[in-house]
């Protein structure tokens, strides 16, 4: 069975709201196991068994939050041969647009040889019912194609 592992940083709790509706989502999506990680108990070894991975985070002063770095940087130099390829795909909330925190982590993310298999979603503002909807629609979504081998 695939496995998707899904990783997310929240200090307000808006970040972690996404990653629990898009795993509600994800295990609905098919024969996929769902794992969902604080960015700080992530070891590279998660991203090693993962088939593909969604990171989720914020926005600070333009660069992905610091925990998130934080888990990138953890994982980088072990991770640049043992993730060429694998899929990953990237959620965002943000107050001002979060291009530059964007640019930043899918730069990391394609330097460890990870493969961006979706356009990133950037939530601003507030978050809505339906930004909740929509993070379980992806996730499933995400999770089936997973499944059927699409990504």
């Amino acid at each position: 069975m695939k496995q998707l592992v899904l990783i997310y940083h929240s200090q307000s709790g808006r970040n972690e709201h996404l990653a629990e509706q898009l795993y509600l989502g994800a295990r609905r999506g098919g024969e996929v196991r769902v794992k969902l990680l604080r960015s700080v108990d992530v070891e590279l070894a998660h991203l090693q068994r993962a088939d593909a991975v969604v990171w989720l985070g914020a926005e600070n002063f333009g660069l992905p939050n610091g925990m998130m770095l934080d888990c990138l940087a953890r994982q980088f130099y072990g991770a640049k041969q043992s993730l060429a390829g694998k899929p990953y795909a990237v959620v965002m909330s943000t107050g001002n647009g979060g291009a530059g925190a964007l640019r930043y982590l899918e730069n990391f993310l394609g330097a460890m040889g990870m493969r961006q298999c979706q356009p990133a979603t950037v939530f601003q503002g507030e978050l809505s019912a339906q930004h909740g909807s929509e993070c379980r629609a992806m996730g499933e979504a995400f999770a089936a194609a997973l499944a059927m081998g699409i990504y």
